[in-house]
């Protein structure tokens, strides 16, 4: 018997990590890095071990050459690390294996020296083991941390990381049977997952379902009495709120070089689109204009609400969403045709106009510059913010409480305002000119009084805006001689008061894909909205 040295590339980044479910056990597993995974993966085998729930989630999952293959479930648990306090909540698809053994062969490790003063991520790491978990690109750059050993080539390369020093390089396979065939062994873990067209089409039609009346759970509840005790309003009748977190947030995270990364993919694609860019800075200094942010040197940055920056979490996955308050779409426009006399208009920048408390608008940051010459500013945005999963809660509850509150000033406001907008847009009326003027009036000064504008007025009766300043009426602004307004997806005509829906006629096609079905009922489905019910 004697030793043959193969001389094979292990690339794989593996360590030993602490896996725990909802039920308290953990256990010791190996887990694989891979930057290049767009979905993190555990074995069926250890979500039994662990008690883990399934979840049902029906997703393909493709490999190297297209290799495909159906996963229908996903759990979700918590990975920590062995050396330090730094753990990661992880939603991952669930296998039966995920890869090979690992590494494909017993490594010798005798003359890596080099490796006996770290602290290593899996010090076994040398001898083929099960590999558990799979975690993907969304955590592998917050994982793998600054700082690596190189020694001489062909050497192991230690890689620090959150969980240890791993160990990545050439290596030698050792091998005690003289007969063996000499054989390369390449693991590749590299995936990209994408839903079933039969479960879009599913959730397409969930989408458009009108909806049912709803319970509020218990998330939902305690969102609602979070508003209750926290919202406020100030002197000029605004009202302010407070981000509903679902635990204490942590007081920083690591958000800011992922902030900067996404600016840079931004301006590279603005620098393409003149045009665009130039809309971009608009709006930015539009905010800037009216205070609706502030320049900030603190280094807590949220790019967007679902950003991973911390402990495996985003700002989104710490909040809680809120009931869903919008109206049904089909009751608000059947309510509108029942008028004789009706108008629409919508809240200029409703988001916008509800204050975020002083105290949470730390959590909210944003870092952007005027062209990539310029350094770069940090902001902190002062009111309820696009991108955050509360942010729809926040608004129409502000609104709802407006309508409370202001109710024995503008009863006939208040009650338009509780039951005939959809969203940010009201669409109301009655059978009398008069009375008609009096809504609008008290719409507009119950509105005022909470900060909100109403803008782009249109009505089937002219007279009922002239109080309305021309640059407010939709007409006015973008189609003059037209009398076609866009009102919740569908066109009104505002001289015949009818409404029609504009579609495209379906080009020819030799052979129709399930997929481009698909499309073609979106888009016809997206301008009939809920008249299809």
């Amino acid at each position: 018997m004697y030793d043959l040295i193969t001389n094979v590339v292990v690339k794989q980044l593996v360590a030993l990590v602490r896996v725990s479910g909802k039920n308290g056990q953990t256990v010791l597993c190996r887990a694989l890095l891979d930057s290049g995974s767009q979905s993190h993966f555990i074995t069926s085998s250890l979500t039994t071990e662990l008690g883990i729930d399934r979840i049902n989630a029906q997703v393909i999952v493709n490999g190297t050459s297209s290799a495909e293959t159906t996963v229908s479930e996903k759990a979700e648990f918590t990975v920590s690390s062995r050396v330090n306090n730094k753990e990661y909540q992880i939603t991952a698809l669930v296998a039966p294996r995920i890869t090979i053994d690992l590494p494909v062969g017993k490594i010798d490790t005798s003359n890596w020296h080099q490796l006996q003063d770290v602290q290593l991520a899996d010090p076994t790491f040398h001898l083929p083991g099960k590999i558990d978990i799979l975690i993907g690109a969304e955590l592998f750059y917050d994982i793998v941390q600054d700082g690596k050993q190189f020694v001489t080539e062909g050497a192991p390369i230690p890689q620090n990381s959150r969980f240890g020093w791993i160990v990545t390089g050439g290596n030698n396979i050792t091998k005690t049977d003289p007969t063996q065939t000499t054989t390369s062994v390449i693991t590749c873990c590299t995936s990209t997952t994408h839903q079933r067209l039969e479960s879009q089409i599913k959730n397409f039609w969930k989408i458009e379902e009108v909806p049912r009346v709803t319970t509020m759970s218990k998330q939902d509840q305690l969102c609602e009495d979070h508003f209750l005790k926290t919202f406020k309003r100030n002197e000029s009748g605004r009202y302010a709120v407070r981000l509903p977190f679902k635990e204490t947030p942590h007081s920083v995270n690591n958000s800011y070089d992922v902030a900067v990364r996404r600016l840079a993919q931004v301006e590279r694609s603005l620098l393409r689109s003149p045009s665009v860019y130039d809309q971009y800075r608009q709006f930015m200094a539009d905010y800037l204009e009216q205070n609706h942010m502030d320049v900030t040197t603190k280094l807590r940055v949220v790019f967007d609400g679902s950003a991973i920056v911390c402990n495996g979490k985003s700002l989104n996955g710490t909040l809680h969403r809120g009931h869903k308050l919008q109206r049904d779409i089909v009751i608000v426009i059947t309510r509108f045709r029942m008028h004789r006399y009706v108008y629409t208009a919508d809240i200029s920048q409703m988001f916008r106009q509800i204050e975020m408390h002083p105290d949470d608008q730390c959590y909210q940051c944003i870092v952007w510059r005027n062209h990539p010459s310029e350094p770069i500013q940090m902001y902190k945005l002062k009111t309820v913010t696009y991108g955050l999963i509360t942010s729809p809660f926040h608004a129409l509850r502000t609104l709802s409480q407006l309508a409370v509150d202001e109710q024995a000033n503008y009863p006939e406001g208040s009650t338009i305002l509780q039951n005939d907008f959809y969203v940010d847009e009201v669409m109301s009326g009655c059978y009398n000119v008069n009375d008609a003027e009096v809504q609008i009036q008290q719409l507009n000064d119950l509105l005022k009084r909470g900060g909100f504008e109403l803008r782009k007025w249109a009505s089937n009766t002219p007279t009922l805006l002239e109080n309305i300043s021309a640059e407010h009426q939709l007409l006015q602004i973008s189609m003059p001689d037209q009398h076609n307004v866009s009102v919740l997806g569908i066109l009104w005509n505002t001289t015949r008061d009818t409404f029609s829906f504009k579609v495209e006629p379906t080009p020819h096609l030799e052979r129709i894909t399930k997929r481009e079905l698909l499309g073609e009922i979106a888009r016809i489905m997206t301008h009939v909205n809920g008249w299809h019910q």
